[in-house]
């Protein structure tokens, strides 16, 4: 298990530095005219929202099937095909969407969320009549009211019309070319950047299965929630240095030590030292050639990484203009949603051409990883586009079961702060010798697939 979550959060660092995708200039009415005349101008329906939703946000043909009250030609049938398959749109019990049924303002803001990811805390300041009884929907309702893309004066309940519908998407996703823009402009200045400086939190909750793990404690027994903090340096030509410090919670049962990870990823590997919870002893180990790709081809060539399928998985908005530590900067927000996890690691197996040692390992964590959706904000100066600071928040969906055993965890959520500085600063990483002589991790042994078995001599 641990090895698998280093691979993901390797995963994530890719997806946080990878281009965005290209979008056209988004306009209400284009948006208006995806729907029959006559019907751009009234209230709108869950088939006509459907429509707009995809085009708006981009979202790719899916194979999955109709409900049975969507005939194949209707003109909105792609739409509705679009967002059921990504689980977007959620039927009735019957097996129905009721396409001509009308959508509500608080319904059309769900979907949309679900497009963006996790929802957000709700918007500061912002009050609004009739929304107290829709608190599963607070965080993007209010964000959206906040922002103008909607007006607190309406009622959450009411049924929406076309033209609100399409501020309300134009708002959300119109933004997107000057976000990707500045992005561009972000990853284009620390090209530039040879060295820097990472530290900040990372607060952890993972959600256990109901009695998935024996001997737990029963403060422990709905889930187990703890902090980390970060200090990284990081230099292109030198590798990573990295120190992490677990604090565990603590309850009048259960008094876990603070646990202290030193990390060091080079061009000879990467190399890790933790504390023996038995004896206290420090040693070093070193993950095996294969396991991670090498640094070269993640740090070094990261800005390289241009996979269409991975971009199209990533959106940048245009928040607003903020000053942070005496600078002016553009408040970026990025949101994403992985629907195929095995579709990515198949994705990252290719990243360099060809990495044969690495594929079988990446292979053996196909299936855990359910789903990930993350979103946050970052910073960027406005001067020279360099990254001020960024707030993730990661969400990561567990599989129910993985290689035959059950998965003892459901979810795992991340809340990610971190603050750069010392751009193109003195950084020296200098791997220890006592690491180099260090011994490998010992891997899981893969179990056999299907074809394997069948080539097995019978016993």
């Amino acid at each position: 298990m641990k090895k698998n979550l280093v691979l993901f959060c390797l995963l994530t660092i890719l997806l946080m530095t990878a281009s965005a995708a290209g979008a056209e200039e988004l306009a209400e009415d284009d948006l208006l005219e995806l729907l029959p005349n006559g019907k751009a101008t009234g209230q709108l329906t869950r088939a006509g929202y459907a429509v707009m939703l995809s085009e708006a946000a981009g979202i790719t043909a899916f194979n999955a099937e109709l409900p049975p009250d969507v005939p194949a030609g209707a003109w909105y049938a792609e739409g509705i095909k679009n967002l059921i398959g990504n689980g977007i749109m959620a039927g009735y019990t019957d097996g129905t969407v009721k396409p001509e049924k009308n959508i509500t303002r608080v319904e059309a803001v769900v979907m949309l969320n679900r497009v963006l990811g996790s929802p957000p805390l709700s918007a500061e300041g912002v009050k609004i009549a009739g929304l107290e009884n829709y608190q599963w929907a607070a965080g993007p309702y209010t964000w959206c009211v906040k922002k103008g893309f909607l007006s607190a004066a309406q009622d959450p309940s009411g049924v929406i019309t076309a033209r609100e519908a399409a501020k309300l998407l134009v708002g959300v996703f119109g933004t997107k070319e000057q976000g990707q823009e500045i992005n561009q402009k972000m990853e284009r200045a620390m090209k530039q950047i040879n060295a820097w400086h990472l530290d900040g939190t990372m607060n952890v909750a993972m959600e256990l299965v109901p009695g998935a793990v024996r001997e737990m404690p029963e403060e422990f027994t709905g889930g187990m929630n703890f902090k980390v903090k970060i200090n990284a340096d990081i230099n292109k030509d030198r590798g990573v240095h990295q120190l992490m410090t677990i604090q565990f919670p603590k309850t009048a049962k259960v008094n876990l030590p603070e646990m202290t990870m030193e990390q060091y990823y080079t061009t000879e590997g990467m190399f890790v030292k933790t504390a023996d919870p038995f004896t206290g002893e420090s040693k070093w180990i070193k993950y095996p050639e294969g396991v991670i790709p090498d640094f070269n081809t993640l740090i070094k060539g990261q800005n390289s990484f241009v996979i269409n399928d991975v971009q199209q998985m990533l959106h940048y908005l245009v928040l607003d203009e903020i000053e942070v530590n005496n600078a002016q900067c553009y408040e970026l927000a990025f949101y994403g949603k992985i629907d195929d996890f095995n579709k990515l690691m198949s994705l990252i197996n290719n990243m360099s051409g060809s990495l044969n040692k690495t594929t079988r390992v990446w292979e053996q964590n196909k299936g855990l990883i359910k789903s990930v959706s993350f979103m946050g904000t970052t910073a960027v100066r406005k001067d020279d586009f360099l990254p001020v600071s960024v707030d993730a928040r990661v969400t990561v969906f567990f599989n129910r079961q993985f290689q035959g055993e059950p998965v003892p965890f459901t979810s795992m959520r991340c809340n990610l702060s971190l603050n750069y500085s010392h751009f193109n600063g003195d950084i020296n990483i200098e791997l220890p010798a006592e690491a180099l002589e260090a011994g490998d991790l010992p891997l899981e042994k893969q179990r056999p697939n299907e074809e394997e078995t069948e080539k097995q001599p019978a016993q």
